[in-house]
């Protein structure tokens, strides 16, 4: 709750995402499919309805009402010269933005200030734990790779993850309907007879060719992307190894010291701080290989019609 000279102005959550803002008899709600929010509707206006544009990372670009569209761009930080918007709650990664400009991120945990690119009070996992050495610091100065809806630490943003495909069966890519299936009326094509039975066999190495040769494209399109999801996948191994050997290296400087000592908690913190790094890197490697068998799915079911 806020309060303004027009009242007492009152936030309503859905888990960690703002669903609607009351003040007096006026409510303003976001709706959202999944985490992304769609639209916003206002009970006390001429145009109640909002339709908005949003990126990978929430942030919104556009709104859409009857009468009015207003474009919001951003900077890496999230400032943008269009924002407090006059038709929007949401702003930068999909956040509140208030009237002096500050997003709100934790459900009121801190306020990150676009202008100065930095959050105006400290955070309580800093330094020594995945807040950072910096407690003052936004996605550890790199705003365009992660965001940081909790306020405590950043998280990898959705921008430049690697998109899975859409398998879309059609004439191309799909499988031959069965002959009795093919037989039903609402497959028959207006007065033209359905081949036999021994004809659709004879003619089906022929169709079959020119479904392989329409899937080449996308066959072509499926191996690249497998190709980089591994690099990604080596990568995030990379990195997982790189943590293991620096914990490794705090665990045993930490070992070296008297228990609860100053240079004691200082490889301690370091030494947990790798451990987190090291099962962030095996998450992400566990979740890109998870997408990766997916498209290999797809790629033995299209060679396969």
């Amino acid at each position: 709750m806020t309060k303004t000279n027009a009242g007492d102005r009152l936030y309503f959550h859905q888990g960690d995402k703002l669903a609607t803002v009351k003040q007096g008899t006026q409510n303003h709600s976001v709706f959202r499919s999944l985490d992304t929010a769609l639209a916003e509707q206002l009970n006390c206006d001429s145009e109640p309805v909002r339709f908005l544009t949003t990126d990978g990372n929430g942030s919104v670009l556009q709104v859409k009402t009857d009468q009015q569209l207003e474009s919001l761009p951003y900077t890496a930080y999230g400032h943008s010269a269009s924002q407090p918007s006059t038709l929007s709650l949401l702003g930068f990664n999909g956040e509140r933005i208030d009237p002096a400009e500050l997003y709100i991120l934790g459900n009121g945990y801190r306020s990150h200030n676009p202008r100065l690119m930095r959050f105006l009070s400290p955070d309580s996992l800093s330094p020594f734990g995945k807040g950072g050495l910096n407690s003052y610091a936004y996605c550890g100065a790199d705003p365009v790779n992660f965001t940081d809806p909790s306020g405590h630490f950043r998280l990898f943003g959705r921008l430049f993850a690697p998109k899975l495909p859409k398998h879309v069966k059609n004439a191309a890519t799909g499988g031959l309907p069965s002959y009795s299936k093919a037989k039903k009326k609402k497959y028959a094509v207006p007065g033209e007879t359905l081949p036999s039975y021994d004809e659709t066999l004879r003619d089906y190495p022929k169709q079959r060719e020119i479904r392989i040769t329409a899937t080449a494209p996308l066959l072509s399109k499926l191996e690249a992307r497998v190709k980089k999801y591994d690099s990604y996948i080596e990568r995030q191994h990379v990195k997982a190894d790189k943590a293991n050997s620096e914990y490794t290296i705090y665990q045993a400087s930490a070992n070296q010291y008297v228990n609860g000592s100053d240079m004691w908690r200082f490889y301690t913190s370091k030494a947990n701080l790798a451990y987190d790094k090291e099962a962030y890197y095996n998450v992400k490697s566990r979740d890109f290989t998870a997408d990766r068998d997916k498209i290999i799915a797809a790629i033995a079911e299209l060679r396969q019609t």
